[in-house]
């Protein structure tokens, strides 16, 4: 089942490369990943970061507004920039004032 993408929440874009995990899988076993696929990432209500797929190809009535970055497997998006460190969690519900 796929995850539903809210509408009412700031959502973020970004394309990554994936590992299927599959023990035959020729591309993962040598070190190359699948995608890049399109992913939305959002907060939820209890403050934890959610995630979305989208596709390979990122809708056309989201291609603008997109930030278009590529991260590495393990690396992690924040305030628009690819780093290393992980995001930090939340502590309980965001404020509206945080976005």
């Amino acid at each position: 089942m796929a995850t539903a993408i809210p509408t009412d929440r700031h959502i973020t874009y970004q394309r990554q490369m994936r590992k299927c995990g599959k023990a035959s899988c020729h591309k993962c076993r040598e070190g190359a990943s699948h995608g890049p696929y399109w992913y939305a990432f959002w907060r939820n209500d209890e403050g934890r970061l959610r995630s979305g797929y989208i596709g390979k190809d990122l809708p056309t009535h989201l291609q603008g507004s997109a930030q278009r970055s590529e991260h590495a497997p393990g690396q992690q998006e924040k305030g628009g920039r690819a780093c290393a460190e992980p995001i930090p969690a939340w502590p309980g519900r965001v404020p509206a004032s945080a976005f």
